[in-house]
């Protein structure tokens, strides 16, 4: 029970270090989230998992695209 416990508030740190190099990152790419959002529709915490799966999907072809990898 002790170690489950322990895994779960390991589990929530993890996700608030995960959350804030997240909101670094966006500020960095604010351009390229303008641009999506303008394309896409934005995201809020309404949105589907559809609509969470087709930004992310934009999203990643964009950078795809601007990797080369494509």
């Amino acid at each position: 029970m002790a170690a489950s416990h322990v895994n779960i508030t390991n589990n929530i740190l993890r996700s608030y270090e995960h959350w804030e190099t997240a909101d670094r990152l966006a500020a960095d790419s604010q351009v390229f989230f303008q641009e999506l959002d303008s394309v896409m529709e934005p995201l809020s915490q309404q949105s589907s998992m559809t609509e969470l799966v087709r930004y992310v999907r934009q999203g990643l072809h964009w950078l795809r695209l601007e990797a080369h990898l494509l």
